[in-house]
Formats: C-alpha cells, sequence, structure tokens
C-alpha cells in the first residue's frame, strides 16, 4: 500500500510559519487516515494553540507529542476522527498545521506515515522518496514563497461542499465568492446558515454582501479578535426557511481585508442549523418533586468534537436534545443548591453513543434526597472591642460541614447553607483586641438551625488583660480633613494585635487611649463624605511604631465628587 507525502514549501528563516502536507493514496484500495500517525524531526514544533486543519483533520482534536534533543524536536501527529476517515485510491487529502521554529534557518528531515492498520513493514513503505521530502535547507538559501494549498480551501462534509474563489495572495483587499453545494438528496434550509474560516483576513463589514446565498436580513459576522490570524464565522440570515434544493448551488461574495500577506484561508466548514445529518436527540427524563422547589434540573453535554454546553430541564419532564450527529456524547448532572436546599443525582455522569444521524437514546435522572439548608445570623457582643475583625470555626457535630468565618465585633453576620437540624459549634480562634486576651470559653456556643429559619446566635468568648509593660506610646495628627467633622473608629492590625480606637477628626496632635505593641501597623477606616465627596485615609506604608513615644500623621484627600443622577 503506497501513500506518497508532499509537504508545502516553507520560509527557512521564518519564526512560525503554516505547513501543509498532502497525501496521495497510489493504491488500488480505500485507506483509513483515522489514527495514523505522522512523524518528522525538525528545528521546531508544531504550536499545539495554532490553526490545523484539512480534509484529513478529523472531526475530533488532533493528539500532538513532541521529543526535545537540543534544537531538534521529534514531532508526532495523529489525526483523530469519530469514525473511519477514508482516502479513496487516486484521492488527495490535505492537513496543516502552524510550525514554530526554535531557531532558525529552519530544518526538516523526511515525513513518515504509519497508518493504524499498518505493519510495520507497511509504515516503511510510506515513507517519501528523497524527492518527496523537504529538504534540510542550507542556512544561505534564500526563504521559499509559502503556497497556498488549493485542497484547503474546499471543504466535503456531512452532504454539503463549501468551496472558496482562488485568492490573491498578495492583495491586501479583494472580492471573494463562497460557493456552497447540496449535496443531500433533500433540500436544506439556509436560515442561519454559518460559514467558517481560519485566515489571515477578515470579511469587511462595510463592503456589500452578495449572492444567492444572502437572505432579506444582513450577515452576522464574528472573529475571535485573533491577529494575524483570525477565526471568522459569516451567519447567514432569513425571516424564515431559506431553502435549497438538493444539487443546487448557492454564493456568496463579500470584500476579504487582509490582516498579513500572504493571504491565505483555511478550515473551511459550513454549518446548517438544521442539518439532515443531525437528526439524532437525546431524551434526558427528569424525577417529578413531591413539592415547588426553585432549582431546575440541568444536564451539561460534552460533544464529540469538545464543546460543552448547558441545557435546562423541568421536573417531572423530558428535555429532549436534538440536532445532534452520530458520535458519542457525555452527559453530567451537576449538584443544584441555593440557600434553601441541595439537590444531587445518584449517577452524575452518563456517556451515550448515537450510531447514525437520526439514533435516539433515553437518559433516567435520578436523585438522592433533598438535602435542606437553614441559616444562622452570628454576633459578638463586646462594645469594648469596637470593630475588631475575629474569626470562628463553625462545625456541626458529624464533622459533615466544617467552615471558618471571619466575623466583625458588634456586627451581626450572616452565614448561609448550614444544614437544618444539624447541631453546630462555634469556636472563637484566639486574639489580642485593645490589649485584652480574647479567647473561646470552655463551654463552646452551640446552637441547632432550623430550615426555612435563621437562628440567632451570639457568640460567647472570655477575656483577660495583656501585660502592656513593654509596649510603646502612640500620638496622632489628622491632616487634610476640613473643620467640624465628627470623630471617626479607626482600625489598627499587626499580626495578632489590632486596636479599635476613635479619634478626632481635628489636626490638633492627640495621644491614644491604649499603649501599643510595638511593631508595624496597617490603618483602616471609612471614607468620609463632606457635601457628596468622599475623604479617604492615604496610607503610603505600614506605620512603625517601636520607639517608646511615637507620632504618626493620617492623611485623608478628597475623591471625585459623586453625581446621582435622576430620572424624569
Amino acid at each position: 500500500m503506497t501513500i506518497s507525502i508532499h509537504a508545502s514549501a516553507f520560509d527557512v528563516n521564518s519564526w512560525y510559519q503554516k505547513i501543509t502536507l498532502t497525501f496521495i493514496n497510489e493504491s488500488g484500495n480505500a485507506v483509513d487516515m483515522n489514527h495514523a500517525a505522522i512523524s518528522f524531526t525538525a528545528s521546531g514544533h508544531i504550536d499545539p494553540w495554532g490553526n490545523s486543519g484539512g480534509t484529513l483533520k478529523g472531526n475530533l482534536p488532533l493528539t500532538l507529542n513532541e521529543s526535545s534533543y537540543g534544537t531538534l524536536e521529534t514531532n508526532n501527529i495523529i489525526i483523530n476522527n469519530s469514525d473511519a476517515l477514508l482516502l479513496q485510491p487516486g484521492e488527495r487529502g490535505t492537513l496543516s498545521f502552524s510550525l514554530a521554529a526554535t531557531q532558525v534557518p529552519v530544518k526538516m528531515s523526511a515525513i513518515t506515515l504509519t497508518l493504524a492498520s499498518s505493519s510495520s513493514e507497511d509504515a516503511e513503505s510510506e515513507t517519501p522518496s528523497d524527492q518527496e521530502t523537504p529538504a534540510i535547507p542550507a542556512a544561505d538559501e534564500q526563504p521559499a514563497e509559502p503556497d497556498v494549498p488549493e485542497k484547503d480551501n474546499d471543504l466535503q462534509e456531512r452532504g454539503l461542499t463549501l468551496n472558496v474563489s482562488e485568492l490573491n495572495a498578495a492583495s491586501w483587499y479583494q472580492r471573494v465568492t463562497f460557493t456552497l453545494t447540496n449535496l443531500y438528496a433533500q433540500a436544506v434550509d439556509l436560515n442561519q446558515l454559518q460559514l467558517n474560516f481560519t485566515a489571515s483576513a477578515h470579511p469587511d463589514p462595510y463592503s456589500p454582501f452578495q449572492g444567492t446565498m444572502l437572505g432579506n436580513q444582513a450577515v452576522t459576522l464574528a472573529s475571535d479578535g485573533g491577529w494575524p490570524i483570525e477565526k471568522n464565522t459569516i451567519t447567514i440570515n432569513h425571516d424564515g426557511a431559506l431553502m435549497l434544493a438538493a444539487g443546487d448551488t448557492a454564493e456568496l461574495q463579500c470584500y476579504l481585508a487582509a490582516t498579513q500577506m500572504p493571504v491565505a484561508i483555511s478550515d473551511l466548514s459550513a454549518t446548517l442549523a438544521h442539518d439532515p445529518a443531525r437528526q439524532g436527540k437525546i431524551c434526558v427524563h427528569f424525577p417529578a418533586m413531591t413539592q415547588t422547589v426553585a432549582l431546575k434540573p440541568a444536564i451539561e453535554l460534552l460533544f464529540p468534537a469538545g464543546e460543552t454546553r448547558r441545557f435546562v430541564g423541568e421536573w417531572g419532564e423530558v428535555l429532549t436534545i436534538g440536532d445532534l450527529s452520530a458520535g458519542t456524547y457525555r452527559l453530567t448532572v451537576p449538584v443544584l443548591a441555593n440557600d434553601e436546599m441541595q439537590i444531587a443525582p445518584v449517577e452524575s455522569s452518563f456517556t451515550v453513543t448515537l450510531q447514525s444521524g437520526d439514533a435516539a437514546a433515553q437518559v433516567q435522572v435520578s436523585c438522592l434526597p433533598i438535602v435542606r439548608y437553614a441559616s444562622a445570623r452570628l454576633m459578638i457582643d463586646a462594645p469594648a472591642l469596637g470593630n475588631a475583625k475575629l474569626t470562628v470555626d463553625i462545625a456541626d457535630t458529624t464533622q459533615a460541614d466544617e467552615r471558618t468565618v471571619t466575623l466583625i465585633a458588634n456586627q451581626p453576620q450572616l452565614i448561609t447553607r448550614l444544614l437544618a437540624g444539624h447541631h453546630y459549634t462555634v469556636n472563637l480562634q484566639t486574639a489580642m483586641i485593645n490589649n485584652r486576651f480574647i479567647s473561646a470559653p470552655i463551654q463552646l456556643t452551640g446552637f441547632i438551625p432550623a430550615a426555612a429559619q435563621i437562628a440567632e446566635v451570639a457568640v460567647a468568648y472570655q477575656q483577660s488583660a495583656l501585660d502592656t509593660a513593654s509596649f510603646v506610646t502612640v500620638d496622632a495628627t489628622l491632616l487634610g480633613l476640613p473643620d467640624g467633622v465628627a470623630p471617626q473608629r479607626y482600625l489598627f492590625s499587626s499580626g495578632k494585635y489590632q486596636y479599635s480606637l476613635m479619634l478626632e477628626s481635628g489636626s490638633d496632635r492627640q495621644t491614644l487611649a491604649l499603649r501599643f505593641a510595638p511593631g508595624l501597623y496597617d490603618v483602616q477606616t471609612d471614607d468620609i463624605f463632606i457635601d457628596s465627596v468622599p475623604w479617604r485615609c492615604e496610607q503610603a506604608g505600614p506605620l512603625r511604631l517601636l520607639q517608646k513615644v511615637n507620632h504618626v500623621a493620617l492623611e485623608f484627600l478628597p475623591g471625585v465628587t459623586l453625581q446621582v443622577k435622576r430620572l424624569a
């Protein structure tokens, strides 16, 4: 079995370029290219994020492997398709990819092909001859002009043939024609048809679009935003069905604006909104609920090509997912949750294979008993601690639910998604606030939240005085605030130490009410609003409170005036 391999010419001085391989079946039998392996050694590697295409790309992602030997790399490509990918006797097939060089001039060895069904002898016979192998160019060779592969401009897939007119590779702006032929034995609807292609150019949105493929509404243009290579999509729009009879051809003309020379188009594809080859469906049966729940059942569907989409259904009903082609699909049933409940599936994933484009499959989803949630409002009632921050560990006795929460003293904190009917304990982590040692009591705070209710929980604590003999005195001056501003609360933090104090807002020097543990302190305080202007305490860095007596300055700066637009 003989398959000849021809590689497009490449620029030996280019760090990044497109390579196209052409495979010709010179035997008398059809050859299955699915899972075929292409190998070569080069001073570069295939870019896994680059553009790939061609008639032999397959409908599944390519498998890329590489091994480095200094600046040379051994590259291996495996073609993947959902079923047989036949190359008929005498036919040509193409595969293109982007090559990223590790050094220039670029060097490339002979290219070998190994079919999945080949023996080692067969694989040898598919190695191209010296005349067919891209030569390893010398350093002083002039770069060759990149060719524009003709076969990359054609696509025959699922009963549709799409091609684009010959391009002028040196033109920055040119008119092109896309031609679509319906090879199905029935008419197809072109409304919402998507023409996809990758190019160093994009359709000019301000140019006229013409042709029999055009609907009575403007086309929709989309791009992935890539530069200089873009993935483009043209969507045909019509106010109803736009039928193309079996065997008929439709055209679309537009102008192409280039982003890089030479101009080339690859990865042509045409996707019908209702393709006759995509009449398969998966019917997902959701269980009925004995009571009304706000959560909607959902399915995450992984398509054979790797795309994932989410579908939402109704309890006790059947969700039908249509427009599916033959292939293997993976369904994931997510866990549903809100502040009131959690609904988890018995089985979280299913694998379904549609043997044909009009096959149907059934999936039955079952759910575990509903887990009811409850809420609690926690508060540490301690006026002497001001607005200091404290950390608590909350856990139920079964340890099924454990979490750590930060509370602000004297402010209630709502905790949601607690297990209803479970006994919880609140363990206060130790803290040093305002020269007090704060800790949890021997008997921890406990509570049992009920579903659809909010439990009010007063977190118990115990305290003792700290030894402040080695602490320092702090004087502060506030700068920038207008006269007459009310006193403001400030939180000074340094590691395990916190001080929550009220300070006067005037510019007079004031001694803080408590001695501070020596250290570097961050300062937090709320913005002060005066005539809709926010004044913010700006701190260039931590305050160094290391001397016996320290003097610090806290400066406020005005922000932008807030304006509220009133609606008539």
